[in-house]
């Protein structure tokens, strides 16, 4: 491999090292390694994520999702002031940022226990590598996430900013 930039081929040589990526590379071995992993056996727990919905605190329990080719659609079940069951569509699972769109059926719990109906959720979502040593926070997840949304009833109804920190790429 020659591209005469020596600076160039000592990078990309890094990055194939560091990648476990080339020739000299059983992939049969790489593959053994990570289906063997303690990241594969976690991953089957769905994501727990703490959840700031408006002035409400709550959580959110995701589920592994549906990959479609061209997006993924990803069931969320969201609980805090409202009970909310969602479909979650993102066109990826392992970008580091991507936006996302979320519709479901929502009910308020305590404010006002007679509001239910449609809810869509609009945003953005930042996914961060975690160490090994913080994986506990994650339930062995290798990846932790922020999600950033706009959250309405309906149209326009009840409007609120949500953020979402938690477990998992969604």
């Amino acid at each position: 491999m020659t591209c005469g930039d020596t600076a160039l081929d000592a990078r990309l040589l890094g990055f194939m090292k560091f990648q476990e990526f080339g020739a000299h590379r059983d992939p049969h071995a790489v593959l053994t390694r990570e289906s063997s992993s303690s990241d594969l056996r976690v991953g089957l727990i769905p994501g727990i994520n703490a959840r700031f919905d408006g002035r409400n605190i709550g959580a959110s329990v995701v589920l592994r999702g549906y990959d479609l080719k061209h997006v993924w659609l990803v069931p969320r079940f969201v609980v805090g002031g409202t009970a909310s069951a969602d479909l979650l569509v993102t066109p990826s699972a392992s970008r580091w940022v991507d936006w996302y769109a979320a519709v479901g059926w929502e009910r308020a719990l305590y404010a006002a226990p007679d509001r239910r109906g449609v809810v869509h959720e609009l945003g953005l979502k930042f996914r961060v590598p975690v160490p090994r040593v913080a994986r506990w926070a994650t339930l062995g997840y290798s990846f932790g996430g922020l999600r950033l949304g706009y959250r309405a009833n309906g149209l326009t109804d009840y409007p609120r900013v949500v953020v979402e920190i938690g477990a998992g790429v969604w």
